[in-house]
């Protein structure tokens, strides 16, 4: 009896400890499963923010556009800034290449007066040769707004410099004459919704653009005769008109026979005049059509360029005897 008794026990503490395993195992197996809403919770937190981050990044794109010439322009103002403080912090320093000497004055009836000399100038012509001036007509445009415009544009033709020479007062410059020319002819222009006017530069030239005495534009004569498509007619026809430069090239490859196009330096205040007259040898005449490209506004009060008609301000001063007197 003894003996089973003692047996009993260890029989029991097995079964006992057999049940703790089984108990403990399967708290581990509940704690898995109740852990699993936690780890799911964190994946659908990480979901979330990418899904968040990329909505935001989809939002950036679609907004970036929008706000990118702002922030280019900000970015270009802030070098412009910088390059004009660099330049006048270190523009009065002296410099051996700046050193200038004394030279005797001539006096001409007791009036002081600089005399040049032509060889003096030449190297200052030749560096200028193929520069272009031009201002945007009835508008004061930003620097890098235009400096960026132009640049796009002329960029293949050789631009190598840009220069402001007053708010409305610009200088294009260039590598080679043929360049020069090719932006000349490169019209009309406009920019802004205003033309932008471009007078090749010469010697003795006004910097007032208003004083600009011509400028290019391309005029077109429809339905010409073919007859008249040669150099010296065609120039004999455009001289009429103002000093003729050259045909575009479907003219001179009688490609596009609708028209034949030149483009002719023209008066800005000269007429423009809708048809010209052709007179052959044999005293036949013809009146051609003539369409412009672009033309100048003329103010007919003023006589100034940029609008069609002003009027003087009209100031009205009480007199004593409350009349009123209307002063020009």
């Amino acid at each position: 009896m003894a003996k089973k008794q003692g047996k009993k026990p260890a029989t029991q503490l097995a079964k006992s400890t057999q049940k703790m395993i089984s108990n403990e195992e399967s708290n581990e197996t509940t704690q898995k499963f109740e852990e699993k809403p936690e780890v799911s919770k964190v994946v659908n937190e990480e979901v979330s923010e990418v899904v968040t981050v990329d909505v935001n990044i989809a939002i950036e794109k679609e907004v970036s556009p929008k706000k990118t010439d702002e922030a280019v322009n900000t970015r270009e103002e802030k070098k412009m800034e910088r390059r004009w403080a660099d330049l006048v912090s270190s523009n009065r320093h002296k410099d051996p290449a700046c050193s200038l000497k004394y030279i005797p004055l001539m006096i001409s009836n007791g009036v002081r007066i600089a005399k040049v000399m032509e060889e003096d100038m030449v190297d200052e012509v030749e560096r200028w040769s193929h520069a272009v001036l031009g201002c945007v007509y009835g508008l004061t445009p930003r620097f890098y707004k235009l400096q960026s415009f132009i640049k796009n544009r002329w960029g293949k033709l050789g631009l190598i410099d840009f220069h402001q020479i007053k708010p409305n007062l610009f200088a294009f410059i260039f590598d080679s004459e043929e360049g020069k020319m090719k932006a000349i002819a490169d019209g009309p222009i406009t920019f802004d919704k205003h033309p932008l006017i471009l007078q090749e530069w010469k010697r003795k030239m006004s910097f007032d653009m208003q004083e600009v005495a011509s400028v290019p534009v391309w005029v077109k004569f429809a339905m010409l005769p073919w007859e008249y498509w040669n150099p010296e007619s065609l120039s004999s026809i455009t001289s009429t008109l103002g000093k003729p430069l050259f045909a575009d090239k479907c003219t001179r490859d009688r490609s596009k026979l609708a028209y034949a196009r030149v483009l002719i330096d023209m008066k800005l205040k000269g007429l423009f005049p809708d048809y010209v007259i052709i007179e052959d040898e044999e005293g036949d005449q013809l009146m051609q059509s003539v369409e412009y490209e672009w033309k100048p506004i003329l103010c007919r009060t003023c006589k100034r360029l940029g609008h069609r008609n002003c009027e003087k301000q009209k100031v009205w001063i009480a007199k004593s005897d409350s009349v009123a007197v209307n002063v020009d």
